[in-house]
């Protein structure tokens, strides 16, 4: 009980008591002994307010002059001392500087989204760091993550500000008397697991204390009134050496393959990065000198990206591990080539960093496909689901509704985006309604785990034959590896990519016609955009035995390839899908496709 009281809980102190002195009465017929009854009797005393120490003077922050008497040196709060040095994020931490900055008649609650492992944390409490001279009453750190019961959301912000609770009053009445009349930053780390409990106890807390500021850190927003939302990228990376991901090969199926183990191979997916479409990519590197030679990069090239977020992040923490690390034009693609593969998650550098101790950067980057396996050691002091990359995803997918995780893992058999029509007919079957299908993706959205369309960047697609807005969705390619997993686990995932096969089959047969008619360029865009869909639907289809499927889709694209430059990588899928063995009962769609296959190979 003592315990309990010295950590505020005086309510729970006394429940302790009234539970104990039942079973002294009932089991052995005897009260409480003076002493505890002593106790108890201090702990249902009204207990004052317990006042903050009082304000010291603070220093406007753009000013840098004191505004107050006191030093201002003097500052108060519990955030920690940060352990690691801060890499990056210059851009973010202004913005939420500045609304925070502006002060609780403009910003009240300020919540930083994002998903597992981008540094909301870290950067919140360095947000929080920079402001302690803007709030004479401190900076107070309430973590959550450990939290399990929505109720003690209340108690755990009384416990770290040191508000002790009053018996018979609830926690958040108490702890409102205490801070009406102060000017603080209160940072809610973690409240993904207890966001209604999160946004109850917020609001009631501002309304009573008007110059209160909340900053809050979630994988999803908190929903409240007034709320403003920061969305936190991952960091930017590199850009790839090529425009665009090589053309596949058909690939060769293997007959040990077996139901649930490998469902057809995919092309690469290009990765979601930092603000596609703004600068967030470096130049390509200029193209190499001399015939044959691997060539040079581009004069400047290995100082832009050491410049790069991510890349400043690796050689950080890399740097830990082996000290003696530099970037230098030997290592520096295969740097890049871990960032982006890794997709600017600054958790998963970090943990890709700290195996520099046993491999090479050489290695380390060969060995990514299993990035799940490689990257399961972090830090011991962390909690299990923030100390590696799958506890980090497993924590979020936990969190999603049954509907909300089997979009999820069905969204893997996308390559390089969808629309949404597209993930009603692939993905909606057993799951919801074809129309609901947009409440589960816009849930996921907000879950920061489906990468949304920017304003401004709507695409086409053809649904229904006609040429109308379509914004494009996009998954983390760490983010579609996990997913994939969960759909191989399930059992779904032959059923899927059938149904992903035939929607592009669909989608091909549809654009062939126009590609000779007056609407060809808006066709050609759109075959374009889905085209790692397309070489997706053609690999399944060919690792599967699926060789009508696989021949009508080639002779679909033929004059697409022909168009767009990829001739040759066509002409290899024209032949793979020729040389199929000729089915006993061929049908008119077999015939015709064959012919055309025949014709564009010729």
């Amino acid at each position: 009980m003592r315990l309990l009281a010295d950590d505020g809980a005086r309510g729970e102190a006394l429940r302790v008591y009234e539970v104990l002195a039942r079973a002294l009465r009932d089991d052995l017929g005897v009260e409480p002994t003076p002493k505890t009854a002593a106790l108890r009797a201090t702990l249902v005393r009204p207990a004052p307010v317990a006042p903050m120490a009082p304000a010291p003077p603070i220093v406007a922050a753009s000013e840098g002059v004191p505004v107050s008497g006191a030093s201002p040196t003097e500052t108060r709060g519990n955030l920690p001392a940060a352990l690691t040095s801060f890499v990056g994020r210059g851009r973010e931490l202004a913005a939420v500087e500045h609304a925070l900055g502006q002060g609780p008649a403009a910003c009240r609650p300020l919540t930083v989204t994002g998903i597992g492992g981008a540094g909301k944390t870290r950067l919140a409490l360095r947000v929080a760091d920079g402001l302690r001279q803007a709030y004479p009453d401190g900076t107070w750190l309430v973590e959550l993550a450990a939290l399990a019961d929505p109720a003690r959301v209340p108690g755990a912000i009384a416990a770290a500000l040191g508000v002790r609770e009053e018996p018979h009053r609830p926690p958040l009445a108490t702890l409102a008397d205490s801070l009406r009349q102060r000017r603080l930053l209160l940072l809610l780390d973690n409240c993904e697991h207890l966001v209604a409990a999160c946004a109850g106890a917020a609001t009631a807390l501002l309304q009573a204390c008007p110059d209160l500021q909340i900053l809050a850190t979630s994988r999803e927003q908190l929903g409240m009134a007034g709320e403003t939302v920061w969305q936190l990228p991952p960091l930017a990376v590199p850009h790839p050496p090529t425009p665009h991901s090589c053309f596949p090969h058909p690939p060769t199926p293997s007959p040990s393959w077996g139901e649930g183990e490998r469902d057809g191979p995919h092309p690469p997916t290009p990765s979601l990065s930092r603000g596609e479409g703004e600068a967030s990519f470096l130049p390509s590197p200029a193209a190499g000198r001399g015939a044959g030679g691997e060539g040079s990069r581009g004069e400047g090239w290995l100082d832009e990206v050491a410049e790069v977020e991510a890349v400043r992040l690796f050689v950080e923490r890399a740097r830990a591990s082996r000290p003696d690390f530099i970037l230098t034009e030997r290592n520096a693609e295969a740097v890049a080539h871990i960032c982006r593969q890794l997709d600017g998650l600054p958790l998963a550098i970090e943990l890709a960093a700290a195996r520099l101790g046993a491999l090479s950067v050489h290695d380390l980057a060969a060995r990514l496909d299993n990035r799940f396996r490689m990257l399961s050691t972090g830090n011991r002091a962390a909690l299990l689901r923030h100390r590696t990359l799958r506890g980090v995803l497993d924590w979020s997918y936990d969190l999603l509704s049954p509907a909300e995780g089997a979009l999820l893992r069905r969204l893997a058999v996308f390559a390089g985006g969808w629309t949404l029509h597209a993930a009603e007919l692939v993905c909606a079957e057993g799951v919801a309604e074809a129309d609901d299908v947009v409440l589960l993706l816009s849930a996921l959205v907000d879950k920061s785990l489906v990468g949304a369309p920017a304003d401004g960047r709507e695409e086409r697609d053809g649904r229904d034959g006609r040429e109308e807005p379509a914004p494009r969705y996009r998954l983390l390619e760490t983010v579609r590896q996990y997913a994939r997993e969960r759909l191989v686990e399930s059992g779904e995932a032959r059923a899927v990519e059938q149904r992903h096969a035939a929607a592009y089959l669909a989608l091909a047969e549809r654009a062939a016609p126009e590609l000779i008619g007056p609407r060809q360029q808006g066709w050609l865009d759109i075959l374009e955009r889905d085209h790692d869909n397309l070489r997706a639907a053609l690999a399944w289809a060919s690792a599967r035995g699926e060789h009508e499927l696989s021949l009508r889709l080639a002779a679909a694209l033929w004059r697409f390839w022909s168009i767009r430059g990829y001739e040759s990588g066509g002409r290899v899928w024209l032949d793979a899908t020729l040389s199929a063995p000729f089915p006993p009962a061929a049908g008119e769609r077999w015939m015709t496709a064959r012919a055309t296959a025949l014709n564009a190979d010729a």
